[in-house]
This record gives structure tokens, C-alpha cells and sequence, in this order.
């Protein structure tokens, strides 16, 4: 080369195209980081997660709101996680449900896991009024009377799995009690009342098992018949042309869905003495709250209305 000829500028634009080559390369599509193919399990709520908001649930507090703002927050079961009756609460801060460290889903978007997830929170499986339940399997089983326990929630994904980049499962809970309650009492007979008490009788189950992945009861386990159990005692007086609400002490019976039952009413007047009335079949439906009103007629006719 000669000392006073100038260099020619090729090299100077290969080399950074070559590199540019070079790096393309060395990275393939099926070659991604972490970042870009896994992400952290992440949980939301259906945008219309309570079943039967255009009926009467069995306890309105219940809602998505009142999870959010409460420190029970939900239970979760998840096979792929290795989850067992998780507490999961919300993370206002964050705008998140928080079940602890966040969890990465595996590479392969087509591993697929099966969540279960009921409310409000028990810790234990013993509500504070002694009912009692275990959960195996997706399915939920009450191995005590249910009594006056709170009201109950669940849901359930199967075969969930990454379909995002956030990795979120959506779970859509539902209310899978029925509730029986006591609304007013019109006196249209010509004397006053007292209302003696009330009683339940019918045959309810106490080991009925719920699907969580569906809300479906089916009939295995054992079932109780209750002879005539009181609900309440009282003496509460109700004149003439007056409807008053009921002023019970008990709180609303919250029963799982089944056979039905019949409500016995005792009644007494200064013409008629003590009577009871009796009023059968009623039906006991999920996510339902029963209210029964009761009318005194003329001739001391006794009917009930919901």
C-alpha cells in the first residue's frame, strides 16, 4: 500500500453491520429469557362473580367490596402451586390479591393447574358457632351441623393456566347457601295476638358436599331430621291492624340446599287460646334468601307469603 495513499472506508462500515449479524444470530426466538416466557400467578375476581344477584342473596355484605376490606380474604387451593388453604387478602397498596411471595408459572404455557377457593377465610375449617368442614380435592364437605355459621362462598378454575403475560387466573365465586328468615306480621283479625314462637322441622343435611368448581350439591353424606327444633321463643304482641317486623333474638338460619322444610307458627289469642300452623314444603335454594311474612285474617285465618 502505498504511504500517501488514503485508506478506503469499507471496513469502517462492514464492521458494525457485521455485528449487528453477529448478535441477531446469538439470540433466537425459541431462546428467551425468563421475563419473557413465565409470569407470577396474579388472581382476580369475575367482574360478576355473585350468582343470583337479581334474587335475594344470603347475606348482601358479601361482596367482592366487602372481601377487599376484610382481614379473612378467601382460602386457596391450588394443586400446581402446592397451595392448601391459602389465606389470600387484598393488597390495596399493591391493587392486587396478595397470597404471599408472588409464584412464577412454569415455561411451558401449557402446564395447567386446578384452583379452588372459598370465603370468607376460616383458618381452620371451624366456624365460630362450631360448624365444621373440610375441603379435598375440589370438594367441599361439612362435617357438623351448619347452624347459624357464616355465610358461605366458593369458587373454582380447572385446568387454569398462563394465558398472558401476567399470568392471571380469574375465579368467580358464588353463594351456596340458602338462608330462611322472617320478615312482618299483619294482624287484620279483630283482636289483638301474641306470637308464641316458631319452630323448623323437616329432614336437612349435615354432611351434603359441594363441587367447588361448580357450586353443586350432591347428595352423599349423612343427613339429619330435625323434630321440631325452635328457632325462637317469644311472646311478642301484635294489635289489631298493625304489621309489625318480627323481633326475633336468633339470628336467620343459614342452611345448605336440599329437602325442604316446614315452618310451625304458635299463636295465641284471648278467643282462640294457643293454636300452632303449620306450613310445608318449603323449598330451600342456593344463593336464596327464603323470607317468609306472616298474615292473621279474619276468623283467625293464618297464611304466609314470601
Amino acid at each position: 500500500m502505498h504511504p500517501n495513499r488514503p485508506m478506503k472506508p469499507i471496513n469502517y462500515i462492514l464492521t458494525p453491520l457485521l455485528l449487528t449479524a453477529l448478535l441477531t444470530v446469538g439470540c433466537s426466538d425459541d431462546e428467551q429469557t425468563a421475563d419473557n416466557t413465565t409470569a407470577a400467578l396474579q388472581l382476580n375476581l369475575s367482574e360478576e362473580p355473585w350468582q343470583g344477584e337479581t334474587l335475594q342473596l344470603t347475606r348482601a355484605t358479601v361482596t367482592e367490596e366487602a372481601l377487599k376490606t376484610s382481614t379473612a380474604g378467601f382460602g386457596l387451593y391450588c394443586s400446581g402451586f402446592k397451595m392448601a388453604d391459602k389465606q389470600v387478602t387484598w393488597d390495596a397498596t399493591h391493587q392486587r390479591w396478595n397470597y404471599g411471595n408472588l409464584l412464577l408459572w412454569k415455561h411451558n404455557r401449557e402446564t395447567t393447574v386446578n384452583m379452588y377457593a372459598y370465603a370468607p377465610y376460616d383458618g381452620d375449617g371451624t366456624y365460630a358457632d362450631g360448624s365444621s368442614f373440610t375441603v379435598s380435592d375440589g370438594t367441599l364437605m361439612f362435617t357438623t351441623t351448619i347452624g347459624n355459621t357464616t355465610d358461605l362462598l366458593c369458587a373454582g378454575k380447572t385446568n387454569a393456566k398462563q394465558t398472558d403475560d401476567q399470568g392471571t387466573v380469574t375465579l368467580k365465586f358464588q353463594h351456596v347457601l340458602a338462608k330462611l328468615s322472617f320478615g312482618t306480621i299483619t294482624n287484620h283479625y279483630g283482636r289483638p295476638i301474641t306470637l308464641k314462637s316458631i319452630s323448623v322441622t323437616g329432614t336437612l343435611y349435615t354432611r351434603r358436599q359441594l363441587t367447588m368448581a361448580t357450586g353443586v350439591w350432591s347428595d352423599e353424606g349423612a343427613i339429619t331430621k330435625l323434630s321440631d327444633k325452635p328457632y325462637s321463643s317469644l311472646n311478642q304482641n301484635v294489635a289489631a291492624g298493625e304489621t309489625t317486623d318480627f323481633t326475633t333474638s336468633d339470628t336467620p338460619l343459614l342452611l345448605i340446599p336440599g329437602p325442604s322444610v316446614s315452618i310451625t307458627f304458635t299463636i295465641s289469642t284471648t278467643d282462640f287460646g294457643t293454636e300452632s300452623f303449620t306450613f310445608s314444603n318449603i323449598p330451600l335454594e342456593k344463593g336464596v334468601n327464603k323470607t317468609l311474612n306472616l298474615t292473621i285474617n279474619n276468623n283467625f285465618e293464618v297464611v304466609i307469603t314470601d
